[in-house]
């Protein structure tokens, strides 16, 4: 495996047994971690879900 920026922090944040990159990086997309290109670090989102409104929007289409 290459040693990347994006490989060597996604280590030192989550000890994960995996075969490949790809195994990692999703694992961490799976507990909320997403990668940041420009900062260069993987951050996580921890802003707590909205309620979901009771408003639903449809758009219908009409041919002659």
């Amino acid at each position: 495996m290459k040693k990347t920026a994006k490989y060597s922090k996604a280590c030192q944040v989550l000890t994960f047994p995996h075969s490949s990159q790809e195994q990692l990086y999703s694992e961490l997309n799976r507990l909320g971690w997403c990668w940041q290109p420009d900062k260069k670090e993987w951050e996580r989102d921890d802003t707590p879900a909205q309620l979901a409104t009771k408003l639903i929007k449809i758009r219908v289409w009409a041919a002659k």
